[in-house]
Formats: C-alpha cells, structure tokens, sequence
C-alpha cells in the first residue's frame, strides 16, 4: 500500500512497511490539548541508509492551529516521486513529545477507509535534528492482550480504542511511553 508506506513515514510515519501502523481512535494529549510544537515546523530531510532516495518533510502551520506536513520522496534517479499531505497535532505529555498523525492527500487523491485511520508517534528533537519513533506494533498488541490498554488487534494490526482519558493516562506511563520503541529515523533541518 503505497499511501500508508508515505503514511508511516511521516510521523509521518516507515517507507518500507507492508501494513498499517499502530492506530489510535482517541488522540494522544487530548485531555491536555493539542499545541503546535513551533520547533517541528520547517522542512526536514532524511536520508535512508541505502542513499538511495532523500524524503522531505514541511511542516506548516494552520490557521487553526494544527499543522500540514507535506511528504514529498525522491528517488535517486528521480523518477516515480511520492507526496502526500497529513493533518498533524502535537502535544505534550508526560513530558514526551507526541504527534497524533492523519493522511489527507496520497499523490493527490483523498486518502480514505483504513488508511486515513490516526496513527501517534513520539519525537524529540535535538538541535538541528529530529527524531521520530512509531509503536512497536509487538509491544501494542502485548500490552493490548495483557489489559494494559483497551485495543483491538488482527493479525499483525493494532488499534488503540481506549477512551481519551485512559489513554493519556497509559501513554503518560513509562510502560505506555516504552512502546514507542520502532524508530523510524533520524531527520536533518534544512536551514
């Protein structure tokens, strides 16, 4: 599925990903607000270890305080480039950085069903670099199976479906905040 493969880049967000990521009906931070995270806006540029194709993302600022990224792949040879656009909220919780992410656009074509469903990740940013980590969708469905967390899981897909309120209360946990271990990568600031 190449929308949710641009998807799980972003936040969005892992290329080479044959399935859905971890996703959540309830956004992570609700209970504390959503806030654009001025330092994630900009553009960012990650280069895969193959070097093979350079991804960009811009994160702009909305009007009603949200935020846009546009996702843009180039391969290498510069041909077959893929965008998409994302609705994002960031927000601030347990003193970790989280965006609840949502695709809009894929290649310019509204992005419907399963694979507009909201995925959350955790990032953290360090200078001029940006770090973005998904939920280890092993780890989900662990904790959804052991009562952690209210959640559905089918085959290899995870979905979170507690309430806003025991949501935030499991991802503020150190065990809620440790499943956020899939790190997708590391991102430089273009200045």
């Amino acid at each position: 599925m190449k929308i949710m493969r641009l998807a799980v880049v972003l936040c969005a967000a892992v290329v080479l990903a044959a399935c859905l990521p971890v996703t959540s009906d309830e956004p992570i931070g609700s209970t504390v607000g959503m806030t654009v995270d001025s330092e994630l806006l900009g553009v960012w540029r990650f280069t895969p270890n193959d070097g093979k194709d350079v991804i960009y993302f811009h994160f702009l600022r909305q009007q009603d305080e949200s935020i846009s990224a546009v996702l843009v792949e180039v391969p290498a040879d510069n041909n077959d480039s893929r965008w998409g656009v994302y609705s994002v909220q960031t927000t601030t919780l347990g003193g970790n950085h989280f965006a609840n992410v949502r695709a809009v656009l894929a290649q310019g074509k509204p992005v419907e069903g399963e694979e507009a469903r909201m995925f959350p990740v955790l990032f953290r940013i360090d200078g001029s670099r940006l770090f973005i980590y998904l939920i280890d969708e092993h780890a989900a469905a662990a904790a959804v199976e052991a009562g952690k967390v209210s959640g559905e899981t089918s085959g290899s897909d995870v979905r979170i479906t507690a309430d806003a309120k025991a949501s935030d209360a499991f991802f503020t946990s150190v065990e809620g905040a440790a499943l956020f271990s899939a790190e997708l990568g590391s991102f430089a600031k273009v200045e």
